[in-house]
């Protein structure tokens, strides 16, 4: 064998037995005695506490693989400043790193993956412009001035995988707190200064959420440069898409954002779990906003949203910063669709024992207003809630502590001016408005009724109650109801078919003129739930009809009695009385002469001049009152202040009258009547 090959041959030799003592040596060292360096290290940049209480072993090959154990990383020495605990920032169970051995030999940190399993972060700001995730170490240098040569001593990481994350945000300004468990996010970027791109797998609240990330770099993330941080996310969940596409001013404690958003919804369910509130139906949803703010003080501008024929757009602005959010601005739409939202088809009655309730026991869904406060402006084009149309609404809203008020409020129902105030919470209802040219036959229609009759009436409400539901409302109510009108008429064919049903039981229907409404009046006290007819009048050419009695809200019971009196001895043997009982939504009738002529029937056909003066806006000397010779005045009241006493009603032999079902002749007559 020729000398060169022995030599070269042992130096092979000694050179693989160099490299295997190398690597015995290596990976018979104790890289646990690493751990107080790399501490110090991380102490010296930052200026808080690295501790690593697990093993640090490293695997050694042309791409070297490094794994630590159970790490902590502390928090900014103000975050527990105001006696609260919030922990450590960082806390990683398990971190694995990959690192090219080639290019850490070249005098390059070049990270092929890092492997983080177990993280739980803590995100923080103070209220006063500081964030846990700023550094106030001297040693820190800006990333974003370091030169090209020092960044090459900068670790290249190009994909982090994170598993099993737990995230809280803590807003220093208002306490409040975020939470987020990801199940994976994995981020990749070329280098330290190159944007990040991430996908992310999460559950909130047992909701299975993904989403695609693009964001800027690290360098900018951690640094001081200052400067909008770009941030692009698309989220994906069951029934919902959503796009967040701005930026981040960064740092910023307090995150303050400038972010368009853009919302689609085809599950309701999935958005009121996110929400964490019950939501009306919002199945068909798209909305749209810019949002612009940080800390307790979020704008909303440009609102676009849109569901079913629903529209709601404006500017408002939430705070945070109190026991509730607070939003306060203005709101527009053209046409709003409660009806459609809450899934209400039409007013409808509800199952109770042998006759349908109109007013649902059914506890409603006050706890809703105690979500938030809000003061707010509200203009509609119109508003829907099933066969009910309000046109031109414009109303204030506030809504504080669970106490809702709406006033003032302006609507046109059915070309009918409402003006008025409302107030609600948990237990107590208030209505105060007034009407204005409400015609009681569109009224009835819009309630799904036959229209009885065309009369515009001018009215008053002033009502209040206690209770959680429209039958505790009902029941408990107290107050009055007062309207009156002029110049109207009865529908005629439903006159004729009356006539028809009616021959015995009101014969005055067929008068000639007995479809002509002179004028009305009607006052209603209410005292706990009973409705009076303290002043029920209506005139016709032929005759003046007068309704005694009450109804009882709370039982849905009627017991009324309608009492005609004829113009002339001709007609006198058509005045019968009539008494109407039963159900509201099932009533009958019968004829009892003798109960109805109990006591002065004058007294019966008299209305208060300030009552008639009042609601028909006639002028007169005091305070409103009526003028003596306006003819309806003088017909419901003979034009005197003082009751009159009436001619005697003509007894009539007693006659009853009683359908065994509301389905009979009868009972379909008195439907009729009453608009059903």
């Amino acid at each position: 064998m020729k000398p060169w090959i022995k030599v070269v041959g042992a130096a092979l030799v000694l050179l693989i037995a160099g490299v295997v003592s190398v690597i015995a040596l290596v990976k018979q060292y104790d890289y646990n005695n690493l751990k107080p360096t790399i501490a110090q290290m991380v102490k010296d940049a930052t200026g808080r506490d690295l501790v690593i209480r697990g093993d640090l072993n490293l695997a050694v090959s042309l791409s070297p693989t490094l794994e630590v154990f159970d790490i902590t990383f502390a928090n900014a020495p103000w975050s527990k400043a105001d006696g609260s605990e919030a922990g450590d920032m960082v806390s990683l169970k398990q971190l694995d790193a990959k690192v090219d051995l080639v290019a850490l030999l070249q005098g390059r940190v070049d990270v092929d993956y890092v492997v983080l399993e177990g993280l739980t972060v803590v995100l923080q700001t103070d209220g006063k412009g500081r964030a846990n995730w700023e550094f106030e170490a001297p040693g820190v240098v800006d990333a974003a001035a370091m030169s090209s040569e020092s960044l090459m001593l900068a670790p290249s990481v190009r994909d982090v995988r994170l598993k099993d994350v737990d995230v809280t945000y803590i807003d220093g300004a208002t306490g409040k707190r975020l939470h987020l468990v990801l199940q994976r996010a994995d981020f990749k970027a070329d280098s330290v200064v190159e944007p990040m791109h991430g996908v992310l797998a999460a559950t909130y609240q047992g909701l299975e959420m993904d989403a695609v990330v693009e964001m800027g770099s690290f360098s900018h993330l951690v640094g001081n440069t200052g400067g909008q941080f770009p941030v692009s996310i698309e989220m994906s969940a069951p029934g919902l898409n959503a796009t967040l596409k701005g930026g981040v001013d960064q740092p910023q404690a307090g995150l303050k954002v400038n972010v368009d958003v853009n919302l689609s919804v085809s599950d309701g369910a999935t958005l009121a779990t996110l929400a964490g509130v019950e939501l009306p139906n919002v199945d068909g949803l798209t909305a749209a906003a810019k949002i612009q703010g940080g800390g307790d003080r979020y704008g909303f501008n440009a609102i676009d949203v849109r569901v079913g024929g629903s529209d709601l757009g404006g500017d408002v602005v939430v705070t945070l910063a109190g026991q509730r959010p607070r939003v306060t601005g203005k709101l527009t739409s053209k046409v709003l669709d409660l009806g459609q939202m809450f899934g209400i088809e039409e007013i409808k009655t509800t199952p109770g024992g042998s006759e349908e309730k109109m007013f649902d026991a059914t506890p409603l869904p006050l706890d809703v207003l105690e979500i938030m406060d809000a003061e707010l402006d509200v203009q509609a084009g119109q508003i829907k809630l099933a066969s009910l149309a309000f046109n031109t609404v414009q109303a204030r809203v506030k809504l504080d502590g669970g106490k809702l008020d709406v006033a003032p409020l302006s609507l046109i129902f059915e070309e009918g001016d409402i003006n008025g105030a409302l107030h609600v919470d948990s237990q107590t209802l208030k209505i105060t408005s007034t009407a204005k040219g409400l015609d009681i036959g569109r009224v009835l229609k819009a309630f799904g009724k036959d229209e009885i009759m065309s009369l515009a009436v001018n009215g008053k409400i002033n009502v209040s109650s206690t209770g959680d539901s429209m039958h505790q409302w009902m029941r408990n109510m107290n107050g009055s109801v007062q309207f009156s009108g002029r110049d109207g008429r009865l529908n005629h064919d439903t006159v004729n078919s009356l006539a028809q049903n009616l021959t015995v039981m009101l014969p005055w229907v067929q008068h000639k003129d007995a479809s002509v409404i002179s004028c009305m009046v009607a006052n209603w006290p209410i005292k706990v739930g009973e409705a009076t007819a303290e002043t029920v009048l209506m005139d016709t050419p032929g005759f003046s009809v007068a309704v005694t009695g009450n109804v009882d809200l709370g039982g849905e019971l009627l017991h009324l009695t309608i009492i005609p009196r004829a113009k002339s001895s001709g007609l006198t043997s058509f005045a019968v009385p009539v008494r109407v009982k039963g159900a509201l939504s099932a009533p009958y009738m019968d004829v009892d002469p003798g109960d109805a002529l109990k006591g002065t029937v004058g007294n019966i056909f008299m209305v208060p001049g300030n009552l008639f003066g009042d609601l028909l806006g006639i002028a007169g000397q005091n305070n409103g009152a009526a003028n003596a010779n306006d003819p309806c005045f003088k017909a419901l009241s003979g034009g005197n202040s003082k009751p009159t006493q009436a001619p005697p009603l003509q007894q009539q032999p007693q006659q009853q009258l009683r359908p065994t079902t509301p389905a009979e002749n009868l009972g379909k007559a008195l439907e009729g009547l009453l608009g059903r």
